[in-house]
């Protein structure tokens, strides 16, 4: 995990603030910040050494005279570097330096790893790149005759960018709660979409782009069930090898649990375990049990955090500065508080990101499944509000193959019936499933699993990396290891998740490694939180402040009568209160950057 920033300009770079660019992100790399410039090419990093020692120190200057920054982590370096590499023995960064000079972008795919680059092969040309998960943010955007680019969104603010916002990404960000890859907020910046490959080339004054993609699909090699075991043992094995202080954030569900277990098993067991629980909630949101009965099982000191209604109402603030979009879910508030517990004692945290998407765990998937085969959907009493709604948008619209996950994931409807004329505008305007994702499977259950991992995972691994950063501590995943998932993706989505029988394969390699109870668990909801108890009790009156000042700002999307009816029940336990509330804080944030005055950049 660094921060990494730049940019490539036909006049030198000359007019680009590159210092005031690195101090931004200053938060990602608490260890040591360099700068290098050459020519058109400017890099900076600001790193946090985890692996390599002084080799890894960076922006880096091969022998052949070619820039690398790497924000992020290469597990499988040591197995891509040879004796004829400068950078074997050394780090990462310098093995992977060696192997772009020699190999080019190609190398790419082979990495196992989250990562984010820019790679100068010679003056006058720069590769931007990102991992196929989108687990380290990279983002761009055109300053006059410059393209600069950053991991946060606050570096190209602090070169000059002009804030603004996208009012189409807020029309899709209202309904969905989500971007398109690709997309951002912010007015003029484009995020490097997950897996894409940048190459800009300066030719004079112009700058020409080229953009390819890494295909997970082309990395599959048909590997049975037992390789993927196989792959699992040898992700955990691969990232949890090193020399500092690792946590791990659990919940006792299957993900983080089966998370500690194959780590346990590769001899690299967390030193730590971190719970957030919630004093005020109800005993069925209370994850406390099974979390001490994972830890207790692989003897692991648990921390069990407290979060009050208080206390996530002092932390809302901190969090959109964290995040820098108010995007996905509330858990985001819950997260920052543990990484910021943990980050104390600890220079790395895993976590269970993309075990759902991988194994098909999520619900509203078999449900989809089990309506498209024509089959009676089975599922947990738990998600009972969840199939009735995805039942009845299916005999609304029974020509329309997504009505029912549409059903499941959208968000913002609700406004269109509390919502004030700008809401209902906005939401006219906002794209449909498939506009978010055009070249996805046409079968509603393959595009609903392209959907999960394309554009709902990347928000999800956006918030994991910003709550991680925010505390200079690095979030890993073994699920998310591109050799796994490249197999995963390419079994269909029955096999490894059949609509009798959820997330079958996920048990058949790892029920022998989990303690029974948790291997046996289908109640669990994600990370939730008591927030429609909240809403209509401690924070009401917050939420009613804010969202009425948004109002008598003009950018407010209920009326009084319409929160009050939010506020007693928004039909999603309290989440689309909390979207609103966060988006009015965005708003802020960037009216106050606008104004040039006081804005706290920083969340510690």
């Amino acid at each position: 995990m660094c921060g990494i920033v730049g940019y490539i300009d036909p006049e030198g770079g000359a007019a680009i603030d590159l210092e005031a660019m690195l101090g931004a992100v200053a938060h990602r790399g608490p260890d040591e910040s360099r700068l290098l410039r050459q020519g058109t090419v400017g890099l900076g990093s600001a790193r946090l050494a985890l692996v390599g020692g002084p080799q890894g120190a960076q922006p880096r200057r091969s022998e052949r005279g070619s820039l690398l920054a790497l924000n992020g982590e290469i597990y499988n370096w040591r197995d891509l570097g040879d004796d004829e590499g400068e950078g074997e023995g050394e780090s990462d960064t310098a093995t992977l330096h060696d192997l772009l000079d020699r190999e080019g972008p190609e190398i790419l795919a082979q990495l196992r790893g989250g990562f984010a680059l820019a790679w100068a092969p010679k003056p006058g040309r720069l590769l931007l790149a990102r991992d196929p998960f989108g687990q380290r943010p990279l983002y761009w955007a055109r300053l006059g005759r410059a393209l600069i680019f950053a991991s946060e969104i606050r570096a190209l603010h602090a070169a000059g960018l002009a804030r603004g916002v996208d009012q189409a990404a807020l029309a899709s960000l209202l309904r969905w709660q989500f971007l398109a890859p690709g997309r951002s907020l912010h007015a003029g910046v484009t995020a490097l979409a997950p897996g894409e490959i940048l190459d800009l080339r300066l030719k004079g004054e112009s700058l020409s782009f080229r953009r390819r993609r890494i295909d997970l699909a082309e990395l599959a090699l048909g590997a049975g069930e037992d390789e993927i075991g196989d792959l699992l043992h040898e992700s955990a094995w691969l990232q949890g090898r090193g020399e500092v202080a690792t946590g791990i954030l659990l919940s006792g569900g299957l993900d983080s649990t089966a998370t500690l277990a194959l780590l346990d098993r590769e001899g690299r067991r967390p030193d730590r375990a971190f719970l957030g629980w919630f004093p005020e909630g109800p005993a069925e949101i209370d994850e406390r049990p099974f979390a001490r009965l994972a830890a207790e099982t692989f003897g692991l000191p648990l921390v069990e955090l407290p979060i009050h209604a208080a206390d996530f109402a002092a932390a809302l603030p901190r969090t959109i500065a964290a995040l820098e979009e108010p995007l996905a879910g509330p858990g985001a508030v819950s997260q920052l508080l543990l990484c910021e517990r943990a980050a104390a004692e600890v220079r790395v945290l895993f976590g269970g990101q993309g075990g759902d998407e991988l194994f098909g765990g999520y619900e509203r998937l078999r449900i989809l499944a089990a309506l498209e085969a024509g089959l009676e959907a089975d599922f947990h009493p738990a998600y009972a509000p969840l199939a009735t709604r995805m039942l009845a948008a299916r005999e609304r619209s029974p020509g329309d193959s997504l009505a029912a996950y549409r059903a499941a994931v959208d968000r913002g409807s609700a406004l269109a019936e509390l919502g004030n004329d700008r809401a209902r505008e906005l939401l006219g305007g906002a794209p449909d499933l498939r506009d978010l994702l055009p070249e996805a499977p046409a079968g509603a259950t393959a595009f609903a699993a392209a959907f999960e991992w394309q554009v709902l995972l990347p928000g999800l691994l956006q918030v994991d990396d910003r709550c991680c950063a925010a505390f200079g501590i690095e979030g890993r995943s073994i699920f998310l290891d591109q050799a796994l998932a490249a197999e995963l993706l390419a079994m269909p989505l029955a096999r490894r998740s059949p609509a009798g029988s959820p997330r079958a394969l996920f048990h058949r390699l790892l029920d022998p490694i989990l303690p029974p109870a948790i291997a046996a668990r289908r109640e669990k909801l994600g990370f939730p939180l008591p927030l429609a108890s909240w809403w209509r009790g401690p924070l009401r009156e917050l939420a009613r402040d804010e969202l009425g000042t948004a109002a008598t700002a003009g950018r407010g999307l209920v009326d009084a009568k319409g929160l009050d009816r939010l506020l007693e029940d928004d039909g999603q336990g309290g989440r689309l209160i909390y979207f609103l509330l966060m988006l009015e804080l965005w708003f802020r944030r960037l009216e106050a950057g606008r104004a040039g005055g006081a804005m706290e950049d920083q969340v510690r």
